[in-house]
């Protein structure tokens, strides 16, 4: 097998364990929730922490990761993933909860990091379809586990089994990876010196909301024992892990500015099918905006890594990319926390607000453009 295949593989697997912290929520928090008697505000602040420890450990080591290469960090943050499972599954307290899951917050991040930039540094051409194929496993992961661990009703089993397997064969594949040489790019410190990263970056923070909405929230909109929320949470990540490849081969084809154009509004349309599908009680348009929302998402990291990618070149496409992918940090912010406080208030209002973030994000990209006029970029 060719090695930038077989690194793709892997890339994939990685993917696939580090899915449940994220798209494997939706079934945890419910029993979490009820073992560990927190509140829903409690539940959206472990989910946020998650993200914001997820995010914040790219940064710190994606320069290491383009200096030093794959191996050694990606050893070390695989084991930090499974160990965060394993300890989660002991938690006595929401408290130590926090603590442990935030634990693998920081592995997961690092290893999304690596996951990605084997695609990146491996593939110049169609760089869109390989960040998609590789971060496909990010949705696939919560298809695979979810029906496991609604199954087995209980979070303390389910992170202990999944925390265990994956500690194991993650950490023993990254002993195998490597980057490619000689390669070229722009460095980070010149990189956020130019305002068109920021525009990308704006435009990444606020488009990724919804999906961290519907990955940590749909039981809000459907109640967590309806058939309509067992649907979505098996839809959803199969769509987000379908989206990835697809849009990112597309924006290959097509651009990187109609990829995220396509992006911006398929998310306000499927924001604003859940909306009416609040009003008018028809569970078939939450689950065409589940679909939607899922695909578009997924899309997302495909298009605007790809991109990052393209830009700047690979040398140091590990720590350019783990900038901008802070902006999942922001996505945190508005998609969980400060909806969650909003939705205490008003459940319309809470997605309104959503609606109106992404509105903002599509007029970023209708009024001021975010790539350059090349076929590819």
């Amino acid at each position: 097998m060719d090695t930038r295949y077989r690194y793709l593989a892997i890339g994939l697997t990685a993917m696939l364990f580090n899915s449940t912290y994220q798209y494997s929520w939706n079934a945890y928090e419910p029993l979490i929730i009820r073992q560990l008697k927190m509140t829903f505000v409690q539940g959206s602040i472990a989910f946020t922490l998650f993200v914001i420890f997820s995010t914040t450990s790219q940064v710190i080591t994606g320069y290491f990761v383009d200096v030093y290469g794959p191996k050694i960090i990606g050893t070390m943050a695989s084991i930090l993933m499974g160990s965060g499972l394993i300890l989660s599954s002991l938690a006595p307290n929401v408290y130590f909860f926090y603590v442990t899951w935030s634990i693998g917050g920081v592995g997961v991040g690092i290893l999304f990091n690596l996951s990605l930039n084997l695609a990146v540094k491996w593939f110049e051409k169609n760089r869109g379809l390989a960040v998609g194929i590789t971060s496909m496993g990010y949705g696939l992961g919560g298809a695979i586990f979810n029906p496991f661990i609604l199954a087995l009703g209980n979070f303390r089993e389910a992170m202990l089994i999944i925390g265990v397997i994956g500690l194991l064969l993650v950490t023993t594949l990254f002993f195998t990876v490597s980057f490619p040489s000689q390669l070229r790019g722009t460095p980070p410190t010149r990189v956020i010196t130019e305002s068109k990263f920021w525009l990308i970056y704006t435009s990444f923070g606020i488009i990724a909301a919804p999906l961290l909405l519907y990955s940590s929230s749909l039981s809000l909109f459907t109640g967590n024992t309806s058939l309509t929320y067992l649907v979505a949470i098996t839809v959803l990540p199969v769509a987000n892990a379908l989206g990835r490849p697809v849009i990112g081969y597309l924006s290959d084809k097509l651009g990187r500015r109609l990829g995220i154009l396509l992006i911006n509004i398929g998310m306000l349309t499927g924001v604003l099918l859940l909306l009416a599908g609040l009003y008018v009680e028809i569970p078939l348009y939450t689950v065409l905006s589940v679909i939607i929302v899922g695909i578009m998402g997924g899309g997302t990291l495909s298009v605007y890594m790809a991109f990052v990618g393209d830009l700047y070149g690979p040398k140091f496409s590990a720590s350019n990319t783990s900038i901008l992918y802070t902006g999942k940090a922001v996505s945190a912010l508005l998609g969980s926390l400060i909806f969650s406080l909003i939705y205490s208030y008003s459940v319309s209002l809470s997605l309104e607000f959503i609606v109106f973030a992404v509105t903002i994000s599509l007029l970023i990209t209708l009024i001021v453009g975010l790539t350059p006029s090349m076929r590819n970029r």
